[in-house]
């Protein structure tokens, strides 16, 4: 095992403003990876931030690190999947190939119809479709890992039964992470979501008893993050407060700790309303940054995707939160062009968003191109006609999407009016209105600020008042990341 060297590339954080994002959080399935390579004995470890590296220094970092060994490159592609960022890990994994003798190479994360469809993925020579870090083990315990790898057909492919859903995961913090107190955890209470919103394509939806995150392994988990420096967390759920017995899972498990770390999550704003022990189980966990997937405020469209939350019900809701804990950073994100919608009640509904949001974010609907070989498409994509869509051509740039136009608007206008309404926000609140709440977590997690309360005074001083600003800056997320490369070329 000692002439085997895995390096495994974290695409963590976000190297440009995508959307109302400005990450440098770290993923946990590579860490929950190289922790089990390591306890096998294998060579191992995690570079993160894989496409800011200058890749000259990032090619003389891993081939230094493999001399004399069979290089095993790992790559996940569960958010990391565009068109870019395959052309860039392809570029990278030929330069290595190019000065190294002995070079494998891993994806993992891909959809599974997407491995047989695009030739983009044939730098591969193994593939693991889906949530797949379960196999990977068992590939990685048996040995059958190197079988699969060193097959003639390239790249060979690994499919997981939807009906093997992987336990929630958590990782070790190992000093070769270089992890600091300005730096954003991931961890899972449990796979999968509950609900079954029409309009939602994630894997593993309609979950019943989903498998929960042990106590003691929250405890450990945060307790070793501490020692690390680290505070601020993400929580990988889908939905975290989708049961009340999961949240007090997280609940007791942060009453044995001598800290309240500080936790971001998407959760369902529908389940909180006029129930003030959730909100005060939210608050009591360290849940204080809240992604809400709002999608409309107009009953007549939300009952379409099976929300059925009205404008009064969701700002009761909001004004409720803040009554519990005013510290607590409430994110919306919005959906144009839901059938049931219209400009005008969008419109209406933005100017009580803003009210009591500390922000909010618009996108247009998206309908994928219906592929029956992906089990987990949107109940819209597999029949948009059945909710009053029609759809047209594939979409040139997006061979993924098609075209939709229903009762009162189509794709183009409602991709028109989501970018007009994020423009007209941020001009004339900022773009602290605009940003989402793991941009406020980050920001936290560097030091720029302790609550909603200060956020808009210093994310305006930090990053600027406008994305022009923010372009011009060296954001405090990019010097985490900048430290943490130095630290990681001084090994």
């Amino acid at each position: 095992m000692n002439d085997i060297k895995f390096i495994i590339m974290n695409p963590s954080g976000s190297n440009a403003w995508f959307v109302n994002h400005l990450l440098h959080n770290r993923p946990v399935p590579a860490h929950t990876i190289d922790h089990h390579l390591k306890t096998l004995g294998y060579d191992s470890t995690v570079i993160e931030y894989f496409t800011y590296w200058d890749k000259e220094q990032l090619v003389n970092h891993v081939l230094k690190g493999a001399q004399g060994k069979k290089l095993v490159l790992m790559f996940s592609f569960t958010l990391f999947n565009k068109a870019n960022n395959k052309h860039d890990a392809a570029n990278f994994v030929n330069t290595i190939k190019d000065n190294h003798p002995d070079v494998r190479v891993i994806g993992g994360g891909i959809k599974d119809y997407e491995a047989d469809v695009y030739a983009s993925y044939k730098f591969l020579d193994l593939i693991y479709c889906g949530r797949s870090i379960n196999k990977f083990k068992e590939h990685a315990e048996s040995g059958e890992l190197f079988d699969l790898i060193d097959q003639l057909n390239k790249p060979c492919i690994v499919n997981i039964d939807t009906t093997d859903i992987d336990p929630p995961i958590t990782h070790y913090f190992y000093p070769d992470g270089h992890w600091d107190q300005r730096d954003v955890a991931v961890f899972e209470i449990s796979m999968g979501c509950k609900f079954d919103c029409t309009f939602c394509s994630y894997d593993l939806r309609g979950i019943k008893n989903p498998t929960h995150q042990q106590v003691d392994a929250l405890v450990n988990y945060f307790n070793a993050a501490k020692e690390a420096g680290v505070t601020h967390f993400f929580a990988g759920d889908d939905t975290i407060n989708e049961e009340d017995s999961k949240m007090e899972v997280l609940r007791t498990a942060v009453k044995e700790l001598d800290f309240t770390p500080h936790i971001a999550g998407f959760a369902r704003v529908d389940m909180l309303h006029n129930k003030q022990y959730r909100i005060e189980t939210l608050s009591e966990s360290g849940v204080h940054s809240l992604f809400f997937g709002i999608e409309s405020m107009n009953y007549n469209a939300n009952r379409y995707i099976r929300k059925g939350a009205s404008a009064q019900k969701i700002v009761q809701t909001l004004q409720q939160i803040k009554e519990v804990n005013p510290n607590i950073y409430t994110f919306g994100g919005f959906i144009v062009g839901l059938e049931g919608d219209s400009e005008q009640v969008i419109r209406q509904n933005n100017e009580l968003a803003l009210q009591n949001l500390d922000s909010l974010y618009y996108n247009p609907l998206y309908i994928q191109r219906y592929r029956p070989e992906w089990d987990w498409m949107s109940h819209i994509d597999k029949d948009p006609q059945k909710y009053g869509y029609t759809t047209t051509e594939v979409m040139p740039d997006n061979d993924n999407l098609v075209g939709w136009y229903n009762s009162w608007t189509d794709h183009e206008k409602a991709g028109r009016l989501a970018v007009t309404l994020n423009e007209e926000n941020e001009r004339k609140y900022g773009i602290s209105k605009t940003v989402s709440n793991w941009f406020y977590t980050c920001a936290r997690a560097c030091g720029v600020t302790q609550s909603p309360l200060d956020w808009t005074r210093s994310c305006t001083s930090k990053y600027g008042f406008t994305l022009n600003h923010l372009h011009r800056r060296n954001t405090p997320n990019r010097m985490v990341i900048d430290t943490y490369i130095k630290n990681k070329l001084g090994e």
